[in-house]
């Protein structure tokens, strides 16, 4: 029994529910309020991709024992590095946007400076570093995270509304930044790493990947039913559809949220430790200790760039996390292109069809998200 919970609830799992963090929340939040129904129809579009993608990562170790890095850095040495270094970059910015965002929210519910919030979750990370080992730790934040789930059962609260919803209505053309910010919130690039970790079967991915795109289907659907249509979208609204349940909703939302983000920012640290020792142990000799803290002095002392600015504006923070999500998406991207001439590489090989669909599939995901970039990236610079 607990060996098949386990493979239920393994690596694939996890991967996905650490991916359920604020650039999530913002940007299908967002989509749900501003565009209404074609935004959360659009959340489900992307997620799909990414689900696949999971399996994707699972697939050389059931083909040929080897984990996907590892086969990659065999296979092709150019695609090795540029899957890990999108995925190192992606992951330092998804850690700076988690601690702004979160931040803020906690500054609304509680009260106070958002930057104080800052330096006590920056503080509180490098303590749970040191304990990170004990699996306790794990169990509990992943709980605590499942909190969130509660998306879900507005999501049945709210589905009548359904009825009267005209599918094909869209009041505006959405934006190609949005787009790629969904794609990169999505994406949750160091859940790759973690999924890469794993040898479980099949199933714990499928279990992950529903319950994420459930959770994020829920949290555009909501926004729209709650809060569509608004002018101007900020942090203060992910917190909107909680207000009127009762006064111990928005706390414990917010300590369901607090749990994911923790989760994500301990995921990334652990993807940036293989990623560094991947890239960099043959060439630095020290103590493995030394290396791992000076890996998050470097991630850490990034945050202060973003956090210094001296700005109580939520519309701005908002856009922060939209146009970091943005970029992440972008990096996401390349890190597709790389999977995919690892794809191709074995599939010029070996003419198993399981090869050829997925090259074949992955040059079309590809050209799509490299298009999807350019175009917001011109929308960016049209726009400033």
């Amino acid at each position: 029994m607990a060996n098949d919970l386990k493979k239920l609830f393994g690596h694939g799992f996890l991967a996905s529910v650490a991916g359920i963090e604020i650039t999530n929340i913002i940007v299908f939040t967002k989509l749900g309020a501003v565009y209404g129904v074609p935004g959360f129809v659009l959340t489900m579009i992307f997620l799909l991709p990414v689900a696949y993608l999971q399996q994707l990562i699972v697939l050389p170790r059931k083909l040929y024992g080897y984990s996907l890095i590892d086969d990659m850095r065999a296979t092709s040495q150019f695609s090795y590095k540029v899957y890990l270094y999108t995925i190192y970059v992606a992951s330092i910015l998804t850690f700076m946007v988690n601690i702004i965002g979160l931040s803020v929210i906690l500054s609304i519910v509680i009260g106070s400076k958002w930057i104080y919030y800052g330096l006590l979750i920056i503080a509180l990370i490098w303590i749970l570093d040191t304990v990170w080992k004990s699996k306790g730790v794990e169990k509990i934040f992943l709980i605590l995270s499942m909190v969130l789930m509660i998306y879900i059962v507005l999501f049945f609260i709210e589905l009548p509304v359904m009825g009267s919803v005209n599918i094909l209505e869209l009041d505006k053309p959405i934006s190609c930044i949005d787009l790629l910010a969904l794609w990169g919130a999505a994406a949750a690039p160091y859940s790759l790493i973690i999924q890469d970790l794993g040898d479980e079967d099949y199933a714990s991915i499928y279990i992950g990947t529903m319950s994420s795109m459930f959770i994020g289907l829920s949290i555009s659907f909501v926004a729209y039913t709650i809060i569509y249509p608004v002018d101007e979208f900020s942090i203060i609204h992910t917190l909107e559809p909680f207000y009127n349940m009762g006064s111990l909703i928005v706390p414990v939302y917010t300590l369901g949220l607090f749990s994911s983000i923790v989760l994500a920012l301990m995921s990334i640290i652990l993807t940036l430790r293989i990623i560094y020792r991947k890239l960099y142990l043959r060439t630095i000799f020290l103590a493995n200790n030394f290396i791992e803290y000076l890996l998050l002095a470097i991630m850490v002392s990034t945050v202060p760039l973003a956090i210094l600015f001296g700005v109580d504006d939520i519309l701005l923070y908002t856009e922060l996390i939209i146009y970091g999500s943005m970029v992440i998406g972008f990096l996401f991207s390349l890190t597709v292109l790389a999977l995919f001439i690892y794809y191709l590489r074995k599939s010029l090989r070996n003419k198993e069809s399981i090869l050829i669909f997925n090259t074949v599939f992955l040059g079309i995901l590809t050209i799509v998200s490299l298009l999807l970039s350019i175009d917001a990236f011109i929308e960016s610079i049209y726009g400033l």
